[in-house]
């Protein structure tokens, strides 16, 4: 593919399926594949929400065997700005089970437990 030739790159439940070296070489060609300026969307389990601690320990839900790395919020961030983004926006979502969230919406702030995804939008810096 062309170097510098899309706009958006959505990287939806992607990221929980790859093991780091994979994680870092989607995102050096993320980076290579953004025009200036271009957006990289990333939508992720949070590794430390409710729901996934009990998948891990199969505790009523089964573990995703195919969920081999999930990355933090911090590692991610961090993983960005050594590839030349800018962060724009970054926050947890609530999950779609509709019972848990309204609880989850009410309490992640507070409670990481209550974090279901993480969210974020970053953009290819447009100067070096």
């Amino acid at each position: 593919l062309e170097s510098e030739s899309y706009d958006v790159i959505i990287c939806a439940d992607l990221f929980e399926h790859l093991y780091p070296k994979t994680f870092e070489k989607v995102l050096d060609e993320c980076e290579r594949l953004l025009k200036k300026g271009g957006k990289l969307v990333i939508w992720t389990p949070n590794s430390d929400h409710i729901f996934e601690i009990l998948k891990k320990h199969n505790i009523i839900l089964k573990r995703d065997r195919s969920h081999v790395d999930y990355k933090s919020m911090d590692h991610i961030l961090n993983e960005l700005r050594k590839r030349n983004f800018v962060i724009k926006k970054r926050y947890y979502v609530e999950s779609h089970v509709p019972i848990f969230r309204f609880l989850e919406k009410l309490l992640l702030p507070f409670l990481p437990i209550m974090r279901r995804r993480i969210a974020i939008l970053a953009e290819k810096r447009t100067e070096e």
